[in-house]
């Protein structure tokens, strides 16, 4: 079912501001005690199991997985109808992106004896291959139009691409872009009579009201197993002059620069804690907890530390304002978020208090490794990009 692009969002009116405070309140109170079964899930996979307590442990995973997505459509989907959620567009490697994809749902499609392929063969010389756009907000749409596809399949492969679109009138510093997806030759058979679930209708849903944000279209056949049907396209500024991420091999081993680093964690969930601590000490750092403003302001002053973990949903004052307070007290150190969110307004809040980075919980080893291999640096000089999550991290300084 084709969709013509909307009128742009209205501004976020009272009505709408408080709907995101709800939102935001209902997403926290969700996430926090999931991303702690996540994380503890994570740091269990790394002990010595017996083959039965994996296969149970494996099970608890994607099931967690599983409710985190659908809390994340939820509170997106939500997000979206009221019209307060706006892109974060950045510079973006098309191809990275495509294959980002790809490689992140291929082996659920291995499980079913099928394969996922990318390609951006449609772009010529003459198209830049970096894109001004939201990379979490396109590689979601890229991913629900995938797997819609799959759940049509029987057998065979798809095919992830982009190129220009067709007709679309050529502008400065602008490109038209269409994403398909598409079945191989070997894969025409595909499941018939199929029903669409709860799970797939939002998802379709979701997609709608994502081309609409982007000021495009989309191209669904509900029930229907035409993959070629399957696409979306719209308009991206062109970015020509973005670095390329640095290789990652650096982050790999416990580096010298973090051995034995002061690390101040501020969390009020026990459980977020304790994750915290281990991930951070298995990383080679001192670390200290606390759970409370109070306990902040005595240790910043009292202490000197490398590097603080700040949660965003602390009781009696939240973290944006703690950061606040420390800056207003000469407290320097670098603070990064610890929070669920992933929104451009969470990020902003943080920035404007004074924060220096953004990790997502559950709280991951990669992207840790990351923050870490910035802010630990003193030679440089040169923050980061913002770190949003282990397939989001950026090393670009």
């Amino acid at each position: 079912m084709e969709q013509k692009p909307k009128t742009p969002l209205a501004p976020i009116s009272q009505g709408a501001a408080d709907t995101s405070l709800v939102l935001t309140s209902m997403s926290h109170a969700l996430r926090t005690p999931l991303s702690g079964v996540l994380g503890m899930a994570n740091l269990l996979a790394e002990t010595d199991l017996t083959p039965q307590q994996q296969r149970y442990l494996s099970a608890l995973r994607q099931s967690g997985d599983q409710l985190q997505g659908l809390i994340t459509e939820m509170i997106d989907l939500a997000k979206l109808n009221a019209g307060i959620l706006n892109l974060n567009r950045e510079p973006l490697v098309l191809g990275a992106l495509l294959q980002s994809v790809c490689e992140q749902l291929r082996p659920k499609a291995l499980t079913r004896g099928l394969n996922i392929h990318w390609t951006e063969q449609g772009l010529d010389a003459g198209h830049p291959p970096k894109i001004m756009a939201d990379h979490h907000r396109l590689g979601q749409i890229l991913t629900l139009l995938v797997k819609r596809a799959l759940t049509t399949l029987k057998s065979g492969s798809l095919m992830l691409s982009v190129e220009p679109m067709a007709g679309a009138s050529p502008r400065a510093h602008q490109i038209g872009l269409r994403f398909c997806v598409r079945p191989t030759l070997a894969s025409l058979e595909a499941a018939d009579g199929q029903i669409l679930s709860d799970e797939d209708r939002l998802a379709i849903a979701k997609i709608q009201t994502l081309a609409h944000l982007h000021g495009g279209r989309v191209g669904l056949r509900e029930g229907h197993c035409r993959l070629a049907d399957l696409w979306f396209e719209a308009q991206f500024e062109t970015d020509r002059a973005a670095a390329s991420p640095e290789p990652d091999e650096r982050l790999s081993a416990t580096p010298a620069h973090r051995r034995g680093a002061r690390i101040l964690v501020v969390e009020d969930n026990a459980i977020a804690a304790l994750l915290a601590r281990a991930l951070l000490t298995q990383e080679g750092c001192r670390v200290d907890c606390v759970s409370n403003a109070d306990e902040v302001l005595s240790k910043t002053l009292a202490d000197t530390y490398d590097l603080i973990f700040m949660d965003m949903g602390l009781p009696s004052m939240d973290g944006p304002s703690l950061t606040a307070a420390l800056r207003a007290r000469g407290i320097t150190t670098p603070i990064l978020a610890l929070t669920a969110h992933q929104d451009e307004d969470s990020r902003a809040a943080c920035l404007n208090a004074g924060m220096d980075d953004f990790l997502s919980k559950p709280l991951e080893r990669i992207a840790l490794r990351r923050a870490l291999w910035h802010w630990l640096q003193r030679d440089t000089g040169v923050k980061p990009h913002w770190t949003l999550g282990p397939g989001q991290a950026n090393l670009n300084p």
